[in-house]
């Protein structure tokens, strides 16, 4: 646990806020430029034919010449060929904005959706980019990190269906089955974000290679090298026993419980097995604990029933387990039970209205490999009448229904009724969430924490209470697993082609990206060398940070992000060498590791928001999604103080792109006195105290918005958006709050305003958007030069 003993204080305070005066300064005079070759490390690909290429790094400008080519869809050959990419004759980009760090330059309108070899040349040097390459960021097999002979594989991360998705997907891709031999494997699925493969059934237990090529640039188009783990299935015993031969009656009337318990008991003995209840219906009047590698099966959801009468006194948990379990094919319904089904079966699971699996600081228990399919659960704790008396009326808020924590789990085909939640997931990772119906209570929500390769796909999730709402993605506090890393991830999900409609009670987030905690630092860089960091000022205890997230958010190597692996009183060690050392004008921020997460063709409707990133995030890309009635789609930047601590959450590099929203509007819970909707990034970061850059690098492109919304870089409400007009007309004016944001080929129509910018949004490009029916097209309170 971080405590304020880990803090700085005192004559550290002091001396943290003196070294933050120094960076600021030289932050705002533009940094350090130092000689040599130009670098990039961010850019913001899918970019295609007219629209505008950001690249970040260091040297990069002014006096920068850019040269680029198309390369051809030629035969690519077998991934690590030597081949040479042909390419077009290169010509000279037209460049849009320059500085140092960023240089924003325009694809022309001729060239086609492809690869893109791109030169930056300036007096120092020369850096060569290829843009529009796939990337392949994790994947997911059908056994989580790992995948079955003949099972299937699935590939995540972007640009990996480059323009229009119709008709077939023009890639491959293959797998290196042996030193120099290759075999293409069948495609199952394949969108922008998410490619299926089915692997071949004869394959050998073992580790194996695959790329993926997206159809262009030829022997350039091959994607990173993915590893991956073939091994055969795990084995449970298979013995089928049936509850009948145990007493259970399934009449309705008997109570079952003492009969099913047997037939669990019997199964654990065995060391797992399949319990299998026929067509009936059974009661039950306490919990049953599910061993280890055991099915407990009903012969059709449709035909088998488990009820609690609604007289039983409170008790935690119908079913429970520590993992490697699976539930199937039954329905269950109970009002007087905490939860309806628990893994792990630890005390803290069961408090109440949520439960979490640990105490702060201390490791979580996980029960791994638990497996629901296609269950009907109905917690119906306020079924019956509930009296002025009763104690129910008091709740402010009803029980979670389903709560997990662990790997490797399994929630499909679900209909879950909750009086409350009806699932609270912890640490879950390689893991799906697939077709459930998920019905939210009084003062419900769906709850996700510490999230990590992770599919939540084609659910429906619905209010069923007019206090219900929606729910979303946390970070912990200070949580360790069980290699002592501090559990705060959101990284690496998909969440795709869910439906979450009706949520009318408390906050109304439908899709929301929350980063509560005491972060523990952000401030000035005395140096760094190729993988560490040091700080000046500081006493940390060491190891406190293992598992989070450095980013640098002014300075040289501004927008850097690296997994901290060990840290010292005073230095920090990374994952990953930086492209550009950061050096004492650089300020670092210590935070949790949200990034590469794709939001891609969801459907809102009656949101306060669609989607919120609250505390901002890393390389989120959020397409095709449509929102009506809501307040629209954005990321929010946020600083507050901690235990004498500033804790700084910016927002950098995500892409907004072609999402729908119509029928703007909110019901007094967004930022917007006008309760108009917005597509975009606030910042609630007072500019005069910013610690860092809040803002940078965002793309707002190909969107529609129709009916009172807006596209905005904004400070989050009027309170805020007056002392930034006051701030920035003091002289000299605080540093920007964002910078070198984009926002182009957005349709906006039926709106009082169709572009603003807030103040402190320095080098935003706004370009090529179309109007309609707009009263004032572009409201710049920065007035910049656009092309």
């Amino acid at each position: 646990m971080i405590c304020r003993s880990d803090m700085c204080k005192g004559s550290q305070l002091m001396c943290q806020a003196r070294s933050l005066l120094l960076a600021a300064v030289c932050w705002l005079a533009g940094g350090t430029v130092l000689a040599g070759p130009p670098v990039t490390y961010w850019q913001c690909d899918p970019v295609g034919p007219d629209e505008t290429l950001m690249l970040f790094g260091d040297r990069l400008g002014p006096q920068a010449r850019i040269l680029a080519a198309p390369l051809d869809d030629v035969e690519p050959g077998a991934p690590e060929a030597a081949g040479k990419p042909r390419a077009a004759k290169e010509q000279e980009l037209k460049i849009l904005q320059d500085d140092p760090q960023c240089v924003k330059l325009l694809i022309p309108a001729s060239w086609r959706w492809g690869c893109y070899r791109v030169q930056l040349q300036t007096p120092e040097g020369t850096a060569q980019m290829l843009v529009n390459r796939p990337e392949v960021w994790w994947f997911l097999g059908d056994a989580g990190p790992a995948v079955l002979p003949g099972g299937e594989c699935r590939l995540f991360g972007k640009n990996l269906w480059l323009g229009p998705t119709t008709g077939t997907w023009p890639g491959r891709v293959m797998l290196r089955t042996a030193a120099g031999r290759f075999q293409q494997l069948p495609v199952l699925a394949a969108n922008r974000y998410a490619v299926t493969v089915r692997l071949p059934a004869d394959l050998p237990a073992g580790r194996y290679t695959l790329w993926l090529h997206h159809g262009h640039g030829g022997p350039a188009g091959w994607s990173n090298p993915v590893e991956i783990t073939i091994q055969p299935a795990p084995s449970w015993p298979s013995t089928l026993y049936n509850v009948r031969d145990f007493g259970a009656k399934g009449d309705g009337l008997t109570d079952d419980t003492t009969a099913l318990r047997a037939a669990l008991e019997q199964c654990q003995k065995n060391g797992g097995g399949i319990v299998f209840l026929p067509r009936g219906t059974y009661k039950i009047t306490g919990t049953l604990v599910i061993p280890r590698r055991t099915v407990l099966r009903g012969e059709r959801r449709e035909w088998v029933w488990l009820y609690v009468p609604q007289k039983i006194p409170e008790f935690n948990t119908v079913l429970a387990g520590n993992g490697e379990f699976a539930v199937e094919e039954l329905s269950l319904v109970a009002q007087t039970p905490r939860r309806l089904i628990t893994a792990p079966d630890v005390p803290t699971m069961y408090s109440m209205p949520w439960g979490f699996p640990a105490v702060h600081g201390q490791p979580l228990p996980r029960a791994d490999d638990v497996r629901l399919h296609r269950l009907r659960l109905h917690h119906l704790r306020y079924a019956h009448r509930v009296c002025p008396k009763d104690p129910r009326r008091t709740e402010h808020a009803g029980p979670s229904t389903v709560a997990l924590c662990g790997h490797r789990l399994q929630i499909s085909d679900c209909e879950i009724v909750s009086s409350g939640m009806p699932i609270i997931l912890h640490d879950i990772r390689y893991s799906r969430i697939l077709r459930n119906h998920l019905h939210t209570g009084r003062a419900g929500w769906y709850g996700i924490w510490g999230a990590r390769q992770t599919v939540i796909e084609g659910n429906l999730i619905e209010g069923r209470d007019l206090e219900a709402t929606y729910g979303g993605f946390g970070n912990y506090l200070d949580y360790i697993d069980d290699k002592g890393v501090l559990s705060t991830d959101l990284a690496q999900l998909y969440i795709a082609e869910n439906r979450l409609q009706n949520g009318f009670g408390c906050e109304r987030e439908a899709l929301s990206f929350d980063s509560p905690g005491n972060f523990p630092w952000v401030g000035p860089v005395a140096s760094a060398d190729a993988k560490s960091l040091q700080a000046a000022g500081v006493k940390w205890r060491p190891d406190a940070f293992r598992g989070l997230a450095c980013l640098i958010v002014a300075g040289r190597g501004l927008g850097q992000h690296r997994r901290i692996v060990a840290n010292s009183a005073e230095r920090l060690e990374v994952d990953v060498p930086w492209d550009v050392p950061p050096d004492h004008t650089s300020i670092a921020a210590i935070t949790a590791y949200r990034r590469d997460v794709v939001i891609y063709h969801n459907q809102v409707q009656d949101a306060s928001a669609a989607v919120e990133l609250w505390g901002g995030g890393y390389n989120f890309l959020i397409e095709g999604n449509t929102s009506v009635r809501t307040g629209g789609l954005w990321g929010r930047a946020v600083q507050y103080k901690a235990h004498g601590q500033h804790v700084f959450l910016p927002c950098y590099f995500t892409q907004w792109l072609n999402n729908d929203l119509r029928e703007g509007f909110i019901f007094e819970q967004g930022p917007e006195a006008d309760q108009s909707a917005v597509l975009g990034i606030y910042t609630q970061t007072p500019p005069a105290t910013a610690a860092g850059l809040p803002v940078l690098g965002n793309v707002i492109r190909g969107n529609r918005l129709a009916d009172r919304s807006r596209i905005g870089l904004l400070h989050y409400g009027p309170a805020l958006m007056a002392q930034a007009q006051k701030a920035y007309q003091s002289n000299p004016p605080p540093p920007p709050v964002g910078r070198d944001n984009l926002i182009e080929h957005n349709y906006i129509a039926d709106s009082p305003c169709g572009v603003e910018i807030g103040p402190g949004f320095r080098s935003t490009l706004v370009r090529a958007n179309r109007f309609a029916r707009v009263a004032q097209e572009v409201r710049d309170w920065n007035e910049p030069r656009r092309p």
